[in-house]
């Protein structure tokens, strides 16, 4: 008995090794990145194939077995700013694959700063179109080169706005803040109000306008004490911690109960 399963088996693989192909089938229809392979019988009718009822041989292989043989190109799509290798006759119709984005990259870039994302960036990007058929995220510094400045547009002394200016072209791009953050700052406190307060950096340079509220932390002082203060008729209170010196005037932040005990 065990011998006539195994030859009915092995006879079986046979028939679907010599009747099947394989096809790229796409789920969504012109949506690329839903598409798979698969081992399907060579009569079977492939139209409109998504929720039939599918009465032969199908099954899902891995992708390689559709890679069509020296007939496959490298494509960039920008929404998503990745990279595919796909059939060349029909842009990744037939066959499709995510790959490194580095197989996408033009010979000749330049780097920009660019809002993509709702937030601006350094890009590395194609040089023909800067960025509509290549781009990709890269460190500040490569942005900052000598047709660059940047400048910062101050609000008040705790909020502003940084922008790149191109010398050459004009343009303004609002970008990162901390890309206008100089190197040598200076921190300092002011008073809100009775139990609260502000830590402000400003930059070193009287020319330069850089002005941002920053961590509570920058502005606390060695020499600080804690105090308890719970209001007239509360049935809680909340712990305080301030500079010795001024008694809260050039430090002040509420902390973790706990410091009071």
């Amino acid at each position: 008995m065990t011998k006539i399963i195994l030859l009915t088996f092995f006879y079986t693989q046979v028939i679907y090794a010599n009747d099947t192909k394989f096809v790229w089938l796409q789920k969504i229809p012109g949506k690329r990145d839903s598409g798979n392979c698969y081992e399907v019988n060579k009569d079977m009718d492939l139209s409109n194939w998504v929720g039939k009822t599918i009465s032969k041989y199908i099954k899902k292989v891995k992708e390689k077995e559709c890679l069509p043989k020296n007939k496959t190109s490298y494509f960039f799509i920008s929404l998503k700013g990745k990279c595919f290798e796909g059939d060349t006759s029909t842009q990744g119709k037939k066959y499709f694959s995510y790959v490194n984005i580095n197989l996408c990259r033009p010979e000749k870039v330049v780097y920009k700063t660019l809002n993509k994302t709702g937030k601006s960036r350094c890009y590395e990007v194609d040089k023909l179109t800067e960025g509509q058929r290549y781009y990709r995220p890269v460190k500040t510094e490569f942005c900052n080169n000598k047709n660059t400045r940047y400048s910062w547009e101050k609000r008040d002394n705790l909020s502003g706005k940084c922008f790149s200016l191109d010398i050459n072209t004009g343009e303004k791009v609002l970008v990162n803040k901390n890309i206008c953050r100089p190197e040598k700052l200076r921190f300092f406190f002011v008073r809100a109000d009775a139990f609260k307060g502000h830590c402000i950096e400003q930059s070193m340079d009287s020319e330069n306008e850089y002005s941002l509220k920053s961590k509570i932390e920058n502005c606390r002082p060695e020499d600080t004490s804690y105090f308890f203060y719970k209001a007239a008729g509360n049935t809680r209170g909340r712990c305080y911690e301030l500079d010795n010196e001024s008694k809260g005037n050039n430090y002040l932040n509420m902390v973790d109960n706990k410091y009071c005990k």
